[in-house]
This record gives structure tokens, C-alpha cells and sequence, in this order.
């Protein structure tokens, strides 16, 4: 997937820009619900809101975002039954794993020299993971001089619990991960930590993060994005 603005420092900023995501609750692994499989055509629409520096909604900043399923169960980057849906011109990629939980995939092909790499989300199992998105040292034009960046990209993923929530009239289960990505670029390291929230009787999210910036400011911001209504084809 390409859908996090983490906050990259020094050259490496220039290479990507990657766009994407508590309440008490108890931890490890789920009831284990069944993963519905939604079919081409079905929808998604959010409330997206900027967070302040606690964590709680700025007023007057909430938008309307919608994702739609542009393809089911189709075979792309080494993994079959992969769920392909499109948001605001960017493009999420989930496969849904046997044992109830989730990868997704970091598509870099927009961003940077990098190869697609699978994240598990470990919504069911509880199982922490790490992996490594990027781990390479690149030749980067910078002015007049051509500079050489170390970069590294890991995801960290824990799972942090299970809620309810309410979609309409409906109430459903809400399996909650946090996201941490650690950046490194020629020694300077930096960390942006996103929660995510899956839903598996609508097969996607009902609340993700995402780190943005500024396009006036250039300051570094998260944004919240609630599951409003959906429809399943």
C-alpha cells in the first residue's frame, strides 16, 4: 500500500511520501470472527478529522472520505485472494490470512526504488511483528551535489485490543493494532506511531490514522479517519 505520510527526515523526503493509521479494552487474541470477503463494487465512507497534539479532533477540520473495492480476490505481488481498494487516488492492497488476521501491503512503486513488502496485522493471532520495508543505501541529487543515503524503513505491529462500534444500527466487533514505522536515513532517526482499527464483518477498516503535512506550513500532523456507513456488495 502507499498510504503513509511518515514523517522521513533529511534527503530521504525527497524520495517518499508515504499516505495511511483507544479507548480501554482487553488485549490478545479475538473471538475470532469470520472475515467477510467484500466484492467488487462495495464501499466505504469515512469522517476524516486532523488530531491535536492529545490526540482529539480539531473542529472545523472534518472531511468525507470514501474507498470503494476495485478488485476481489485477485493475485498480485507473490499472494492470491488479495482485496484491492481504491482511496482518494491511492490504492490499499489486504490479504486476508487463514488464522483471522490481515496483511497489507506497502506498494512503493510511486515513492522510492523499494519492492512491494507484506505487513501482517496481527488483529486475531496477537502475534507482534517486525518487518523490514526498506534496508539500502541510495545515491540522491541534492542541489548540485549527489548525496549518499543509508535508509531503513521497519514496521513494528502489536495488537492493543478489541472494541465495539457502532455503524448505523449496527454494532461490530473492532479489532485494534498500533502501527509504529521507525525511519533511519544516514543515522537520523525518526518514529511515527499510527492505531488501526479492522472490522471484519465489512473485510476493512473502521478507523485508521494517517501522518500528513502541511503543503503551507511543511508541520507534521496525524489525521483520524472513523468508518461512517458502508455497503457490501
Amino acid at each position: 500500500m502507499n498510504r503513509f505520510n511518515i514523517m522521513i527526515p533529511t534527503a530521504a523526503t525527497a524520495l517518499l511520501a508515504l499516505g495511511m493509521f483507544s479507548a480501554g479494552c482487553s488485549q490478545g487474541p479475538s473471538t475470532a470472527e469470520s472475515i467477510v470477503h467484500p466484492k467488487v463494487g462495495s464501499g466505504y465512507t469515512y469522517t476524516r478529522s486532523d488530531l491535536d497534539s492529545a490526540g482529539r479532533p480539531v473542529p472545523g477540520t472534518d472531511t468525507t472520505v470514501t474507498a470503494t473495492v476495485v478488485a476481489a480476490d485477485t493475485a498480485i505481488y507473490g499472494k492470491t485472494e488479495v482485496q484491492k481498494i481504491l482511496e482518494s487516488n491511492n490504492f490499499w492492497y489486504l490479504h486476508y490470512e487463514p488464522n483471522g488476521d490481515v496483511s497489507m501491503c506497502f506498494d512503493w512503486k510511486n515513492n522510492g526504488p523499494f519492492a512491494p513488502r507484506w505487513v501482517i496485522l496481527p488483529f486475531a493471532s496477537g502475534i507482534p511483528q517486525n518487518t523490514v520495508l526498506a534496508d539500502t543505501t541510495l545515491q540522491v541529487a541534492n542541489d548540485h551535489t549527489i548525496d549518499t543515503v543509508k535508509i531503513k524503513f521497519v514496521a513494528e505491529v502489536k495488537k492493543t485490543g478489541v472494541d465495539t462500534v457502532v455503524i448505523g444500527s449496527q454494532k461490530l466487533l473492532s479489532e485494534k493494532v498500533q502501527l509504529t514505522i521507525r525511519t533511519s536515513d544516514n543515522g537520523t532517526s525518526n518514529t511515527t506511531t499510527l492505531d488501526l482499527e479492522f472490522a471484519p464483518k465489512v473485510g476493512f477498516f473502521s478507523r485508521k490514522d494517517d501522518g500528513f503535512v502541511d503543503q503551507v506550513t511543511g508541520k507534521h500532523g496525524t489525521r483520524m479517519q472513523m468508518l461512517k456507513s458502508f455497503t457490501l456488495k
